[in-house]
């Protein structure tokens, strides 16, 4: 972390480095332990904050603090697990081709007539395409 970062962070979310988020409160900490310059921004921020008073800071009641505390400083990536294929798909894709081949197989052979074929081509055409096949 820089001094100006440093002082930028000083700037945005005041001088409490511990309600920082714990990226930024860790390089903070190092940079306070080595830089004179940057505990002195620190002391001055602090010294603003006296002087001001809190004027404007509404307080964070307890169990606001208790929440937000509590909150995790990193989330780890959520991940949806590859869903395995269900047995029921296959069961529905099984019952599925069995009743297309048994209506294939009953609509062949049971259904159809043996005796009485109607003869399509005649309702359509007439008994004139029997004379013109014949020939």
């Amino acid at each position: 972390m820089t001094p100006e970062h440093f002082q930028t962070l000083l700037d945005r979310r005041g001088t409490a480095i511990g309600t920082w988020p714990w990226r930024d409160r860790r390089a903070a900490r190092r940079l306070l332990a080595q830089s004179a310059d940057a505990r002195d921004r620190l002391a001055e921020g602090e010294a603003l904050d006296r002087a001001l008073g809190g004027a404007g800071v509404a307080p964070v009641g307890p169990t606001l603090h208790a929440r937000l505390t509590a909150i995790p400083g990193h989330h780890p990536p959520s991940v949806r697990p590859i869903a395995e294929p269900r047995p029921l798909w296959w069961a529905g894709a099984t019952l599925a081709t069995a009743s297309l081949l048994t209506g294939l197989v009953l609509g062949t052979t049971l259904f159809a007539p043996t005796e009485d074929v109607v003869d399509i081509a005649g309702l359509a055409y007439g008994d004139t395409y029997l004379t013109e096949l014949s020939q």
